[in-house]
Order: structure tokens, then sequence, then C-alpha cells
């Protein structure tokens, strides 16, 4: 997750890099419940700031589309299809670059950059694209408007490692230690309490969003004003998550320790990726069989493309 070299404290001579590297990960201190509950607080504002940009660009840039293209649905379908296929392609080697980079803690700080520079140049290209005259078409063959779903393709895949790693890796490592303190967070608890600073931060936004966008038949300059202020405020949050980055690096020493393990078995192919997938579901019995098949078809259908139901339900 993070990665900071560590000193016994008076120890002013530098060890050797042989012995470094040998040498067994540091002890967390000693925490009272209090300190524990103030970690915890950290983590939740810093995934709260960043849910409220995560989701509002959801739903502001297919209502947008949806203004834009009233006649046509093919510019959200496109605009899903291309976030969905860049967390598919691009999440893996960014995990893995993250996990062999020399200083994990630069490469989150970097990641967080990427992820608000990328989504708020991609989400202003589709809308300069998108102001001409003419109909999709002419929209799809437009180099602003492939320009600008790549880059949100690239802020999914680093949104989805992100997530990840604040919201799984850094809870996991931080309170299922045995270094707890008796009365403090428990992992469930920590768990509970990260989710519903997402879930609420998420249910915040799509209030003031829809308090803020634009009636029927506004056009396209309501939504685009919008977004406006959307990517100011990306400058803002982008902000906000390395203060408490850097405070949480600050406060918890052992989640930027190298984790010291065994070298991970080389992984799978891609085509024996996507055989396995099939092989595992048919050695299921047919209860789970049927439950994961209906899932994935609700997934697909309606959790997943929630452009597609925002522009459907704007033309309404």
């Amino acid at each position: 997750f993070f990665s900071h070299p560590v000193m016994r404290a008076g120890n002013k001579v530098a060890t050797p890099a042989s012995r470094r590297s040998k040498s067994p990960a540091p002890e967390p201190k000693k925490r009272t419940v209090q300190e524990w509950r103030q970690l915890l607080h950290l983590l939740c504002s810093a995934v709260a700031v960043r849910a409220t940009g995560d989701r509002a660009w959801t739903f502001v840039l297919p209502l947008f589309l949806s203004e834009a293209y009233p006649g046509s649905l093919a510019p959200v379908s496109l605009l899903s299809l291309a976030v969905t296929v860049g967390v598919i392609a691009l999440s893996p080697p960014l995990a893995q670059w993250l996990a062999s980079h020399q200083k994990p803690s630069q490469a989150l700080m970097l990641l967080v950059i990427l992820e608000n520079s990328a989504v708020v140049l991609g989400g202003c290209a589709v809308v300069a694209a998108s102001g001409g005259q003419g109909g999709h078409t002419e929209l799809f063959q437009s180099p602003l408007f492939v320009l600008g779903l790549l880059l949100l393709a690239v802020d999914a895949a680093v949104t989805s490692v992100l997530t990840l790693l604040m919201e799984k890796d850094a809870i996991a490592r931080l309170f299922a230690s045995e270094y707890l303190t008796r009365g403090s967070v428990s992992l469930a608890e920590a768990n509970a309490v990260v989710t519903r600073a997402d879930l609420g931060a998420s249910v915040g936004t799509y209030l003031l969003l829809g308090w803020l966008a634009p009636g029927p038949g506004a056009g396209g300059g309501g939504a685009a004003r919008l977004i406006a202020y959307l990517a100011a405020w990306h400058v803002v949050a982008g902000t906000i998550v390395l203060v408490l980055l850097r405070r949480l690096r600050a406060a918890a020493p052992e989640l930027h320790a190298l984790r010291h393990r065994e070298a991970p078995a080389a992984a799978p192919g891609f085509v024996r990726l996507l055989l396995d997938g099939p092989r595992t579901l048919a050695r299921l019995e047919r209860r789970p069989r049927l439950l994961l098949a209906a899932f994935v078809c609700l997934f697909f259908t309606v959790l997943s493309p929630g452009g597609l139901l925002t522009a459907c339900l704007r033309s309404r």
C-alpha cells in the first residue's frame, strides 16, 4: 500500500541494503481506542471525498449526452463500454505496477493525481466534441471524442485500483491486526463504517446533482455548466485526498512498511483466465450457479449501465 523506511529510535547508523531486506517488518505501536478511531476517520474522509467525484461523473456525463443527442442512446452506450473495457484491460497492469514500484507511496499519490486529471480532461473533451450540431455519427468520428473516451477509460481503471487499496487493503492492514487495543475498532466495524461513508457520499452527491441539474428542454448549456463546476471541484477534492493520505501516512507507519513475503506465482495467461470462469461455474451446485447467473444478468442490465438508465429516464 505504502512504502516508508523505518529506523529504530536512537539508531543513527544506516544499515546495509542486504541487512534491511532481511529485517522483519516494524511492529505497530500500541494505540488507544481514540487513536484507532482517528485513523478510521481519516480513512473515511478520504474515501468519502473520492466518492463525490467518482459518482458524479457517472451521472453528469450521461445526462449531458442525453441532452445533446436526445434521439439516440448510442453515445451513452459507447461511454459505458469504454469505461468497462478500461477497467478490465488496464486495472491488472496498474495494480502490478503499483505492487512492484520501489516507492509505492509516491506511486499512490501519482495515481490520485492521474485519476483526477484524467476524468476532468476526458469529461471536458467529451463535452467539447459534443458541442457541434451534427448527429452522433459525426460525434463518433471526432478525434476529441475518442480521446475523451480513452481518458475516461484510464480514469475508471485507476479508480478501481484506488478503491481496492483504500477501502480493502488499508482496512485489512490496520484493523485485522493483533495489535488492536481491547475495545477498539474491529475489522467488521471498520468495513461497515467505510462502506457507510462511501454510500453516504454517493447518495448525497446524487441528490445534490439532481437538484442542480437543468430541467428538461433546457439544452446542453445547463449540463455543461454542471460539468464545469464538477471539474473545479475535482481540483479541490484531489488536493484534499492527497492531504488526508499524507496525514494517514504519518499516523500509521505500519501501512507504509514493505510486506516481507515470498514472491507470488506467475499470473495465469489471459486465455486461461477466460476459461477458468466457466469451469468454476460448471463445478458449482445448481442453486449457487443459478444465483450467480441471475446476479450477472442483473449487473449487466441494471446495475452496471447506470448511464443508460439515466439517459433513458431523462428522455421520458
